[in-house]
């Protein structure tokens, strides 16, 4: 299914705690399916509120004699379906009401967010084969940095010299040089992807 990326509710460089929400898919079409759901809910009530209704007044009938064993059967078998239509219906209710609750994204973990892979306006695919449209490290202080040092500047490193590094324009971390080495690093980070 096709979905429209609506908005977000963070940007890069955020902290977010797990279910935080990221951003929002339109509701729209979900939305729909939901009061459609309710009228169906509140046919099949009043489904099950007529067939209980005639079943109740065939009893009586039958009771007394005024009604044969197959009619009152019947309508205790019409009452049946339509309570099991009613069941089906409240949980069609149930399904649409989480798919509304779908459309907001939400962190799967407490970390930064460093990359968002969508657009506003842009039709995203609820398939297996969905790009990731955020991208969260979970401790920015755990991460490896590669780099390219121009040979010019290469001399001025030494070993376990402090460094900034930036991601967008925002300070992010601290990290010390390596020895002999061209690149700043320390143990890399867990990642984690949202999808829809």
């Amino acid at each position: 299914m096709l979905e429209k990326f609506s908005g977000y509710y963070v940007d890069i460089n955020a902290q977010v705690r797990k279910g935080d929400p990221l951003a929002e898919i339109d509701p729209s079409p979900f939305q729909a399916q939901l009061k459609q759901a309710q009228a169906n809910l509140k046919k099949g009530l009043e489904e099950v509120r007529t067939t209980r209704t005639i079943m109740q007044e065939n009893a009586g009938l039958y009771r007394r004699g005024l009604m044969s064993k197959e009619e009152y059967s019947a309508s205790q078998s019409k009452y049946a379906v339509a309570q099991a239509s009613y069941d089906q219906l409240q949980a069609a209710l149930e399904i649409a009401q989480s798919q509304i609750d779908l459309t907001i994204i939400r962190s799967p973990i407490d970390g930064v967010v460093v990359a968002k892979n969508v657009n506003v306006g842009q039709t995203v695919s609820s398939t297996t084969q969905t790009p990731a449209l955020f991208l969260i490290a979970d401790d920015l202080t755990k991460m490896q940095l590669d780099t390219n040092v121009s040979e010019a500047d290469i001399g001025k490193i030494q070993h376990e010299q402090t460094a900034f590094f930036a991601l967008m324009p925002t300070r992010v971390a601290l990290s010390r040089a390596a020895s002999g080495r061209s690149e700043m690093y320390q143990r890399p980070c867990k990642t984690w992807s949202c999808m829809t």
